[in-house]
């Protein structure tokens, strides 16, 4: 017989963003719990239906926005709290506030915001609050301000990751993980449309970030300004501003200071691409000294170190202003724009653990033909060209779309199948029923 628990889902969403949405919808005169719904209605707290689908299966749930500093603010002075919120930790006073609170048996940080709690602060988490049995999560993103995976996911109990790379990544560094993969949340798109309908609004569309400023994005920048150059593509995006740093102007070495004084830089430089890449990943590696070697390997490799790739790129909404809309706020208007595209675009993070992302699993449950790079990681959750377009360059990519263009039966066909697969087997409930399923028989 599975057990049922109380979770508290700990998430985090872009801070601007927040409290834009914040502001303008005037949530300062909604009690917290309406806030919440608000939240996890607009999709800006993700998925918005994981804890109502939890709550299906028996459990008791609810959503911390850990990083939404003035629904934060406002619900200290409704409990009477005193936090200061310019101090440096005062999200994980918060977090500790809500635990108190709610006493969950079961904590699940969602996504990137696993890794802003230090190993010692889940230590510390376990220590002072005996009802907390179970530390999980979900990760599919890139490792930052952490040396290793054993560093940043010390003393969680189970990590579900998004794909079988990242799986292997956690298997390596002695933590428990599970292959979970993202989903599509129906709930919150509210599916209407008829599987393959004909989609006359837009031929082909990207929404999301171009990658410009981004290092982790460099050929997602690459490829989309290639498709905005050959072909109709339209963008609906935010592209961040570059901070100004003159080229060159600091080597790797000069970012780190007393760490490498008893380390050695001269020795560091002394050793192989193989054993810098090893001993990165010692459990007890400093992060400066991790984000040297990083630099250095980056350098050996013939590629610009984080920082200086896109000096001397352009905004591709600069470059295309015509093609190029506003980034979308409400979850309604975004898939809106998916289900009225005939083909969507899509390109992962260089990283090559990211793939299949949520964009994957939104697009074709919204009933779009999905065009999409790493074929290879696609086939542990689609066919290939049956149920979505997969492509390894630009040239594939435009050929297959010039292709679809001149037989619009197997367009149709690949969207309809491609959203019967993810309504069928990448939906919310889908992933809360394995969610489930899995930490019933661990606690």
């Amino acid at each position: 017989m599975k057990k049922n628990y109380r979770i508290l889902k700990v998430c985090s969403a872009n801070s601007n963003e927040i409290e834009e949405y914040y502001r303008n919808n005037n949530f300062e005169q909604l009690d917290y719990e309406e806030q919440i719904k608000q939240f996890q209605a607009a999709n800006i707290i993700l998925p918005g239906s994981w804890s109502g689908c939890m709550e299906k299966l028996g459990n008791e749930c609810t959503d911390v926005l850990v990083n939404a500093t003035s629904m934060q603010q406002q619900w200290c002075m409704a409990k009477g709290l005193d936090i200061d919120f310019s101090k440096k930790d005062w999200m994980y006073r918060i977090l500790r506030e809500h635990i108190s609170d709610y006493k969950p048996d079961i904590l699940f940080f969602y996504d990137s915001v696993f890794t802003w709690f230090s190993e010692r602060q889940r230590k510390e988490l376990r220590d002072d609050f005996p009802f907390l049995k179970f530390i999980t999560g979900l990760w599919g993103d890139e490792l930052s301000g952490h040396p290793s995976y054993s560093k940043a996911f010390a003393n969680a109990d189970l990590v579900f990751t998004s794909t079988a790379l990242y799986r292997d990544m956690f298997t390596t560094a002695g933590i428990p993980a599970h292959v979970l993969g993202n989903c599509f949340d129906h709930f919150v798109a509210s599916v209407e449309s008829k599987p393959g309908e004909s989609r006359d609004s837009h031929h082909l569309t990207f929404v999301g970030s171009t990658g410009f400023g981004c290092d982790q994005h460099r050929q997602r920048y690459l490829n989309l300004l290639a498709m905005m150059q050959r072909t109709d593509l339209k963008a609906w995006t935010h592209e961040r501003n570059l901070k100004q740093r003159t080229i060159n102007a600091r080597s790797p070495a000069s970012m780190v200071k007393t760490p490498m004084k008893w380390i050695g830089k001269r020795s560091l430089n002394l050793l192989s691409t193989h054993q810098l890449e090893t001993m990165k990943e010692h459990r007890l590696m400093n992060w400066k000294i991790a984000k040297y070697i990083d630099e250095t390997i980056t350098i050996r490799n013939g590629r610009s170190i984080r920082g200086e790739y896109f000096l001397d790129k352009q905004k591709i909404s600069e470059l295309f202003p015509d093609r190029c809309r506003p980034f979308l706020e409400y979850a309604s208007d975004y898939f809106e724009v998916l289900q009225q595209s005939k083909y969507v675009f899509n390109t992962h993070r260089d990283e090559l653990a990211d793939g299949p992302n949520i964009r994957v699993f939104e697009a074709t449950g919204m009933g779009s033909c999905l065009i999409t790079d790493r074929g290879n990681e696609m086939k542990e959750f689609f066919v290939p060209d049956k149920e979505l377009v997969t492509y390894d360059t630009v040239d594939e990519a435009i050929e297959k779309i010039e292709y679809l263009d001149c037989h619009e039966d197997e367009r149709a066909e690949i969207a309809r199948a491609g959203q019967k697969r993810t309504l069928t087997d990448h939906t919310i409930v889908n992933r809360c029923e394995k969610i489930h399923e899995i930490v019933s028989g661990l606690i």
